[in-house]
């Protein structure tokens, strides 16, 4: 008899568990992004959202790290079956400079819009890779006194072998 309790058990409790669960699709593309961005300066990056199921679902979408610099637009939308939509990730300026940035995670979660307890959420994670720069695209004065002084060397040069004619 004790044999049967915990397969009674087990019996009532798969009657009452719901048949099954369906989870919520999404796509992202692409699954991986590099940025590069320069001191004191902003940077932008773009990626698709796609709704492959069947029903509509709401997307949320925001990074794991670095919320203060990072800016997600739009973080909550909607799309019915088989829309997308692009999102556009925001780096601000000020990022802190750094030689090695581990990669920044930005999650994105999907659920049906509809309130059905059957259904969950899916969530994906975008991989944001984050390159900073020490120095600024714009020509140091140093290059620019070494690239001065190689260019009178050639005036130079042209004007004694013109004379020397």
């Amino acid at each position: 008899m004790a044999a049967k309790k915990p397969f009674l058990l087990l019996l009532l409790t798969a009657c009452f568990l719901p048949l099954g669960v369906k989870a919520s699709g999404l796509a992202l593309s692409p699954a991986r992004i590099s940025v590069q961005v320069l001191p004191n300066q902003q940077a932008s990056a773009y990626f698709t959202v796609s709704n492959p199921d069947a029903q509509t679902q709401v997307f949320e979408i925001y990074p794991d790290d670095l919320a203060n610099f990072i800016r997600i637009s739009p973080q909550v939308f909607t799309l019915g079956p088989g829309g997308s939509k692009q999102v556009e990730i925001n780096i601000a300026a000020g990022l802190p400079q750094q030689t090695e940035r581990p990669a920044v995670k930005i999650s994105v979660i999907s659920h049906p819009l509809t309130g059905n307890n059957t259904q969950v959420a899916t969530g994906a994670k975008l991989t944001l890779e984050i390159q900073t720069s020490t120095t600024n695209s714009a020509p140091s004065s140093q290059k620019m006194l070494i690239g001065l002084i190689a260019l009178s060397s050639l005036i130079a040069a042209l004007a004694w072998q013109k004379l020397r004619k």
